[in-house]
């Protein structure tokens, strides 16, 4: 039994590789998560893949009731276990932060069809204006798809990690489906499959943000890479026995 989404919303995720669920988190629950955060970066703004590291806070929205009730429903039931973020702060016309090409999310976790899921926590209010997700629905059905990689971050001179690059392995574009950009509120979820081919583009609002969290779930006992800048690991669920709600 779905504890979170409807049969409906599973069906139409697995049929067109992702879910938009509105109004998931409270403006206060963002809110918090945005203070949290940016007292963590401490006026660095790259994107973030350890956050969860970092942030009580963020940790917290990992591995809650909420996110992983919404995993194990398009699990089909079998648990989504906590792994990773990547939290991007798009600021206007950030000098360290230039958005994403066309990309699969399973080029960097390589795990079976299906098996590792990303949930896009929007912090802010987005469109195309400030650089909304871009989707290519049903795109996750042809699988993984060939792909030219290259380096999205390295270590600057004070060793904080940066991005260099758009994000992304530069995948193949399908021909003859149809692109859509996503709108979204502060608080909505956008839930996507590893296989959908997706983008976003870097924001250039002259005074909007465009902060998101991207949570990890990989299928309980599937394996995965864990990346050598994400450092994913397997992490305790709120419903565990060990789980505390702190960074570890």
């Amino acid at each position: 039994m779905n504890k979170y989404l409807t049969d409906e919303q599973v069906v139409f995720f697995h049929e067109n590789g992702f879910l938009h669920i509105k109004a998931v988190f409270t403006e206060q629950e963002c809110l918090e998560t945005i203070e949290s955060a940016h007292k963590c970066a401490n006026g660095h703004y790259t994107n973030y893949l350890d956050m969860h590291f970092r942030s009580p806070v963020v940790h917290k929205v990992l591995t809650g009731k909420k996110t992983c009730d919404i995993a194990d429903d398009i699990f089909g039931g079998t648990r989504g276990i906590p792994c990773g973020t990547g939290f991007f702060f798009c600021k206007p016309n950030n000098p360290i932060e230039h958005g994403s090409v066309w990309h699969q999310d399973n080029f960097a976790a390589k795990a079976k069809f299906g098996a590792y899921l990303n949930l896009g926590m929007a912090l802010d209010d987005a469109d195309a204006s400030n650089g909304s997700l871009k989707i290519i629905p049903k795109s996750h059905l042809l699988g993984d798809l060939p792909c030219k990689p290259k380096p999205n971050f390295e270590y600057n001179s004070e060793g904080l990690l940066v991005q260099v690059a758009p994000i992304g392995n530069n995948c193949e574009v399908p021909e003859g489906l149809p692109i859509v950009q996503l709108e979204y509120k502060r608080g909505d979820i956008i839930c996507v499959h590893p296989q959908l081919v997706h983008k976003a583009d870097k924001n250039q609002h002259p005074s909007r943000w465009r902060r998101k969290i991207y949570l990890d779930y990989i299928l309980d006992g599937e394996p995965f890479w864990p990346g050598w800048a994400a450092k994913r690991r397997l992490l305790e669920r709120h419903d565990s026995a060990n789980y505390k709600s702190k960074v570890n």
